[in-house]
């Protein structure tokens, strides 16, 4: 392979690398953001499912969360509409985030790695020799 293609494979690695550091300092260290589901919410004029949003741990934190949840506003009680129920977390906090977010960094590292190593195989292997130019040993003398 001349020089050219081979220089162009060895800076594509570390345009890899460099994108991969990329996104482990300006995604993966970061905290995470969770949008909980908490129930309709009747005191709107119209009522609506609404969400609690919550910031969890980063992505390497052993735990998901742990402070304690945010106060939820109070509905309207109301003996005529047995429907109309205090709004609670639907779920736990931040496991789903997380456990996601893992599961994108862990393909993102093995992609990372399937490639750059690719690219550094075929950009620093050694060149076979063109056809026709394969030089023989001299014989043996015995």
């Amino acid at each position: 392979m001349p020089r050219g293609p081979r220089r162009i494979l060895l800076i594509a690695a570390g345009a890899v690398a460099v994108w991969y550091i990329v996104i482990l300092f300006s995604w993966a260290v970061r905290p995470l953001h969770d949008s909980i589901p908490v129930g309709t919410d009747y005191t709107l004029k119209q009522p609506r499912l609404v969400s609690q949003d919550v910031t969890c741990h980063s992505l390497f934190a052993s735990s998901t969360w742990d402070e304690k949840y945010p106060a939820l506003k109070p509905q309207p009680l109301n003996k005529d509409r047995p429907d109309i129920v205090p709004l609670k977390f639907q779920r736990e906090a931040c496991a789903l985030v997380q456990r996601d977010a893992r599961i994108v960094f862990a393909l993102d590292t093995l992609g990372a790695i399937v490639v750059i190593s690719g690219l550094l195989y075929f950009g620093l292997r050694t060149p076979r020799e063109p056809a026709g130019s394969h030089r023989d040993p001299a014989p043996a003398v015995a």
